[in-house]
């Protein structure tokens, strides 16, 4: 027996099967856009008719595990992106730290938080470990005026021992001696 690939359909592929199925049967649609789809899917997804018109119709649906503490997800997620805002960066310990201490709070108490369940999270919720941070060396208040000064300092030496733009360049060769 040959195996055969599993293919997967985004929703508006479905919802159109579904529609077709409706006017013509499950087998004239199964003739109509297949095989595959087979006719046993085409019966599943009339009976997921409901829950593929509310989901977000760029996804392949019903995927993955669903979370088993949504309003921790929530939270999680509200704090990580706060944190972010601000500028500070998110290691996963400090995930995982938070989360124990907001799943006390809500009152979960089969919670663990382990690494395992922090990545999870954060492919749930599409998050990534590395982002930029806006934390960084600061400028001189006096910055400006010290670059301007600068400027002027160079301009005048110009000016004084007859230098034009173009002909300034570093000499760094060695002359040879015979």
């Amino acid at each position: 027996m040959i195996k055969q690939k599993r293919l997967a359909y985004k929703i508006p592929f479905k919802l159109e099967v579904v529609k077709y199925a409706k006017e013509h049967g499950n087998r004239a649609a199964e003739r109509h856009f297949g095989p595959p789809p087979t006719e046993k899917m085409v019966r599943e997804w009339r009976k997921q008719e409901d829950q593929l018109q509310k989901a977000d119709k760029s996804k392949h649906t019903f995927r993955g595990n669903a979370a088993k503490w949504p309003q921790l997800d929530v939270a999680m997620k509200e704090w990580i992106t706060n944190h972010r805002n601000n500028g500070f960066s998110v290691s996963t310990k400090m995930i995982i730290y938070e989360a124990k201490r907001i799943a006390v709070e809500k009152g979960i108490h089969d919670f663990t938080g382990s690494p395992s369940w922090c990545y999870r999270f954060m492919r749930r919720c599409g998050l990534a470990m590395r982002t930029k941070t806006r934390i960084a060396h600061k400028m001189p208040k006096e910055y400006e005026s010290k670059i301007l000064s600068f400027h002027k300092f160079v301009i005048d030496a110009r000016k004084k021992n007859g230098f034009e733009i173009g002909s300034a360049s570093i000499n760094d060769h060695k002359q040879k001696s015979d």
